[in-house]
């Protein structure tokens, strides 16, 4: 090894040069691009649910019972109906952040966990949020058109009842529920976020899957909504740290 200027060394038979002033990458602080990435993942984890409750509540459709109900709301209201699926659909997709947040969170105990449910959550709800976009634009632009109501009932009816449809939403909300039950247990044995985080997000979970599409399932949208902002704000706190110091 030699060297050929002043805080600069060369190794024999290596083409790199190391710069010895250099600062390590350890020196080099949190980046501006860190800390985007920080208020992107909190900021669509504090949203997330609260653009799928909002959206859940103001769709016209939702307590239709039956696929000729399910037409009629979104004849009478088009425009509700396909904003307010689009808004349900961008909170899943933003869910994915929440799965993101806890791979970042947990550190150690419950890592393992974390990762699989992050990706889980990640990949659910970009797939679920798809889905319920496809479905609230199919039906809007039936509903503009000039088709006529049965074909439309009948095509609601077999989107109810048919495998293939169904196989797109399955593919969805399953990673999805299954994956932010998995990031619950690993936040819980982290002990990264205060203890209440990951019992409060498994609760939310569970609700919603007992509830369904039940008159309460609401109880279940707040609860996953408070547990998926808590997150948010813990990743962006414990972070806090690297972008003051």
């Amino acid at each position: 090894m030699s060297t050929t200027d002043a805080g600069r060394t060369s190794v024999p038979g290596k083409h790199r040069t190391i710069d010895l002033d250099a600062p390590p990458p350890a020196a080099s602080g949190h980046t501006r691009t860190d800390t985007v990435r920080d208020a992107i993942h909190a900021g669509a984890c504090v949203l997330a649910g609260v653009l799928v409750t909002v959206g859940s509540l103001l769709d016209p459709a939702s307590d239709s019972d039956g696929a000729a109900d399910v037409v009629a709301a979104a004849a009478d209201d088009t425009g509700l109906f396909y904003w307010s699926n689009t808004m349900a659909a961008f909170g899943l997709a933003m869910v994915a952040a929440a799965g993101l947040a806890v791979i970042r969170l947990v550190r150690g105990r419950g890592r393992v966990l974390a990762t699989i449910g992050g990706l889980l959550t990640a990949i659910g709800g970009v797939a679920a949020g798809a889905g319920i976009f496809m479905y609230g634009a199919v039906l809007a632009g039936m509903a503009e058109s000039d088709v006529e109501t049965s074909t439309q009932v009948a095509l609601q009816e077999h989107l109810e009842d048919s495998l293939r449809p169904g196989l797109a939403f399955l593919l969805g909300f399953v990673p999805l529920l299954l994956g932010l039950l998995l990031c619950s247990i690993a936040l819980y044995l982290s002990r990264a976020v205060p203890v209440w985080v990951g019992p409060l997000l498994g609760l939310g979970v569970v609700l919603i899957m007992v509830l369904g599409d039940t008159s309460i399932s609401t109880l279940g949208d707040v609860v996953l909504t408070l547990s998926l902002a808590a997150v948010g704000v813990c990743l962006w706190r414990a972070t806090s740290g690297a972008r003051t110091g």
